[in-house]
């Protein structure tokens, strides 16, 4: 099938407009919080000079593992601040994103990296992707989107490539999968162990007949998930998250974290007593669903972990369960119910596209709002600006919008630690009249005497 032919016409338009919003909301995004703070300690290593030298890059890795974590994408961070011109790096941020949306919609009929999704159940996985994965929390800055967005994006792409890969023995194709799924397996620890435990159950149902190429995927994930995990960094990250351990659970919680999960066990338990059992368990017991459908659980427990309360630890298990969940909407909705959606897919695209521009807004005013306090900052020689910040973005924008850069502690705590010299503050505008009366009533008494 074409990808420019006239059915798809309506899926490339989708698309342009995904790239074009995703790109405007990165853009509108500033660089803070570990942008800042990497790009801070690789100059600090490379005797504060912001040009690219390899011993600094090996130094700055060496101490992102001992010190942060081993993740691949908090080492390229800094270098991707630093390096791509603004509109360059968040044009490659959207694209990013979008090719995730795609590949997800891919994955969630099988695993054929050529097939090219039906527009229905290409707006169908952006839709859930918009309302059920957690993007409140700031996961537009650009460090946070490096280390989910490729993450999922890369490791989807390697399952479909280990499902496909059953019979290559050449020789060059072994290194460069061997290769990619290295890479994979380095990028994000969560995300490593998901898969790791989901590709051991796929061994055991197949009694360790794998192909050749099926081996040497795996063992270089588990080599590139070893690389991850076995960074001391990763064990102070361990003990913080303990610190939420153990705090109550309410259902509320739970729903909020993990929804796509809740559905999809929730519609598989409903299948199972209905007339569709049989035909379930079939489609149950194919790999492209109970892989990711063991993602999704593995990613409950990664939860559970914390209590349900870092909401970024549910990324990576809603993602698979959306791939799963929409699987089963696309093998079990009635052809009726379809056919309605399927005649509503313009105004569902309107109305999502109607939502980008409230976001883009919010995220846009937030954007001026953070130059006017870098400009006030530049002048301030005590660090003290006097601003009154804007309101929270409202509820409809779901909290896309980073809206606290400056109210986070996380961010005044970095750029203390960067600009040693003053105390970073920013305070209401009605303290800056208090200080001006005090200043003035002290001036008066002196003049008096």
């Amino acid at each position: 099938m074409r990808l420019f032919s006239r059915r798809n016409t309506f899926v490339v338009v989708a698309l342009m407009a995904m790239i074009m919003v995703y790109w405007a909301i990165y853009y509108l995004t500033p660089s803070q919080v570990d942008d800042l703070l990497f790009v801070n300690n690789y100059k600090s290593l490379n005797s504060g000079s912001a040009d690219f030298s390899f011993s600094s890059f090996a130094k700055y890795f060496m101490f992102m593992r001992e010190d942060e974590n081993g993740r691949l994408p908090n080492v390229i961070c800094p270098f991707w601040v630093l390096y791509l011109p603004r509109i360059t790096g968040t044009l490659l941020l959207s694209v990013l994103t979008v090719l995730m949306v795609y590949f997800m919609a891919v994955a969630s009929h099988g695993v054929n990296l050529k097939f090219i999704p039906t527009p229905l159940r290409l707006i169908t996985t952006w839709l859930a992707i918009i309302v059920f994965l957690p993007w409140r929390g700031g996961m537009f800055i650009t460090d946070l989107m490096l280390n989910y967005i490729p993450v999922v994006l890369f490791n989807t792409l390697f399952y479909m490539l280990f499902l496909r890969k059953q019979s290559d023995r050449k020789t060059w194709d072994l290194i460069a999968v061997s290769l990619f799924s290295l890479f994979c397996g380095w990028q994000h620890e969560g995300m490593a162990v998901l898969m790791c435990g989901a590709l051991g159950i796929y061994i055991l149902i197949h009694k360790f007949r794998l192909s050749l190429t099926q081996w040497f995927m795996f063992g270089a994930y588990v080599l590139g998930c070893i690389m991850v995990v076995s960074a001391p960094g990763i064990l102070t990250r361990l003990t913080a998250s303990d610190a939420i351990a153990g705090v109550e659970i309410t259902g509320f919680t739970v729903l909020k974290t993990i929804p796509v999960t809740i559905l999809l066990f929730g519609a598989s338990g409903l299948l199972l007593l209905s007339r569709f059992s049989h035909r379930f368990i079939k489609v149950a017991c194919k790999p492209d669903f109970y892989i990711p459908a063991v993602i999704a659980v593995g990613g409950c427990l990664l939860c559970a972990r914390t209590s349900f309360r870092f909401g970024r630890s549910a990324w990576f298990g809603e993602v698979f369960a959306i791939i799963a969940f929409i699987n089963l909407l696309g093998i079990f909705f009635q052809s009726d119910f379809k056919r309605i959606v399927r005649k509503s897919l313009y105004v569902i695209f309107a109305l999502i596209l109607l939502f980008f521009m409230g976001v883009i807004y919010w995220q846009g005013h937030y954007y001026k709002e953070h130059r006017r306090i870098s400009a006030l900052l530049d002048e301030s020689e005590s660090g003290t600006v006097y601003y009154d910040l804007s309101v929270s973005a409202p509820l409809y924008t779901l909290k896309y919008p980073v809206d606290n850069t400056w109210i986070n502690p996380v961010q005044l705590v970095i750029l203390n630690i960067i600009y040693p010299g003053r105390t970073i503050a920013i305070v209401p505008e009605c303290l800056e009249n208090i200080e001006k009366d005090k200043r003035n009533l002290w001036f008066g008494r002196y003049v008096k005497i």
